[in-house]
């Protein structure tokens, strides 16, 4: 289960911001009161310099995959891919099953 659990969240792209969410004088104009209820601190909407798209709430630049991420956790080395929106459930499962089998194995060493 810790192999299939670490395949999906090695191939499962883990979220970018949708390009609608680009800036410019074709950008929505729902898309832009969309963006300004989400505020940060200073009561300015999110927006990437480096796409050029406003960002959610949680969504962060990840340098080695060069895009946002969305609900961004961090960069796994092991998995080669940062951990988001959409393989967080993946790795947190791999961890599991891999803590488990490793407290499996201590047991039956142990014994």
């Amino acid at each position: 289960m810790a192999g299939v659990a670490y395949h999906q969240g090695l191939v499962t792209d883990p979220g970018a911001i949708p390009d609608v969410w680009r800036a410019g004088p074709e950008a929505a104009p729902a898309l832009v009161a969309h963006a300004r209820e989400r505020k940060r601190s200073t009561g300015a909407p999110r927006f990437c310099h480096k796409e050029q798209k406003f960002k959610p709430d949680r969504a962060h630049y990840c340098v080695p995959l060069k895009r946002n991420v969305l609900r961004m956790d961090h960069y796994c080395p092991w998995l080669s891919n940062c951990v988001g929106h959409y393989n967080h459930k993946f790795f947190v499962l791999f961890l599991v099953y891999a803590t488990s089998r490793a407290y499996a194995l201590l047991l039956c060493v142990a014994s």
